[in-house]
């Protein structure tokens, strides 16, 4: 059965999903496993009780009318979202609800913090290699993700990494006199210096956030772990503070080249997405990074 998701989404509420399973709790709101008539979804509500003002933000960057247009395979599909007229209804009375297809499988994040899950080399430059595939898509749409980490990356049972939860997106800026302000900063060990000091959201920002996933991908610990948030923010955008490279741990000078460039200071010094990709893919025998 297909639905015509832009007829629905004009009038359907949380009621009308039969909850089958609570995926998750963050900030704002609730993932659940549902479905809609036969058709299995995720569905995400938004409490906007408390903290109304990120919540709608969260809502309104997540539900840009690009995203419902997106058709790319490392990407989360956005099927519907209730109406922007509830905007700006009683916060206790209208539900925000956004309706994803329903991805089998796991958070990266799980994947990586699971010991018995061998990530080897291949799949090292795959997560990579697909990452990189999405967000060159997304700022194809002058989009930037600004919370790219391994928690908002599905991995199907099959390993396609999908991108997801597009919460703090913002519009790339060319040139802007006055940038634009959000109340939603991302994850920071994960945020570029530039925007930790203020400045536009850009593609290079992804690339950052990107840079530290690599990393992540090969050490399988979290970036700048036992820190305090605001000593690490300092020293990011003060002394150029990075995760660091243990010297135990075999890794290819290629891969750790590419991973340094990525999180540079300097954005103008970051690869592009599309070198990223070439990087990954002509990159010398995999197997090599583990020897």
């Amino acid at each position: 059965m297909t639905i015509n998701w832009k007829v629905v989404q004009e009038d359907f509420s949380f009621t009308d999903f039969e909850i089958l399973s609570t995926l998750g709790s963050g900030g704002f709101g609730t993932c659940y496993e549902a479905k809609y008539k036969t058709t299995h979804v995720c569905v995400k509500k938004l409490d906007r009780t408390s903290k109304k003002k990120a919540a709608t933000q969260s809502f309104q960057a997540e539900t840009k009318e690009e995203f419902f247009n997106f058709s790319h395979p490392n990407i989360v599909k956005l099927l519907a979202a209730s109406p922007a007229n509830l905007l700006s209804t009683d916060a206790v009375v209208a539900d925000l609800v956004m309706v994803f297809e329903f991805i089998e499988g796991r958070n990266l994040q799980s994947l990586l913090d699971d010991h018995e899950e061998d990530i080897g080399a291949s799949e090292m430059l795959r997560f990579g290699h697909e990452i990189a595939s999405a967000l060159d898509y997304v700022n194809g749409f002058h989009i930037a993700h600004l919370d790219l980490k391994p928690a908002n990356v599905m991995v199907t049972p099959d390993g396609l990494c999908k991108l997801a939860d597009f919460g703090c997106s913002q519009y790339i800026e060319e040139d802007p006199v006055t940038p634009t302000r959000s109340c939603l900063t991302g994850t920071f060990a994960y945020r570029a210096p530039e925007l930790l000091r203020g400045g536009s959201p850009s593609a290079k920002c992804d690339v950052y956030a990107l840079g530290i996933c690599l990393w992540q991908f090969w050490s399988r610990e979290f970036p700048f772990s036992g820190m305090q948030q605001h000593a690490v923010i300092f020293r990011v955008v003060k002394s150029n503070l990075r995760p660091e490279f243990n010297k135990d741990k075999p890794i290819d000078p290629s891969y750790k080249d590419l991973t340094t460039r990525c999180w540079s200071a300097d954005p103008c010094a970051r690869p592009s997405l599309q070198e990223v990709m070439e990087t990954l893919t002509f990159m010398k025998d995999p197997t090599d990074l583990h020897r």
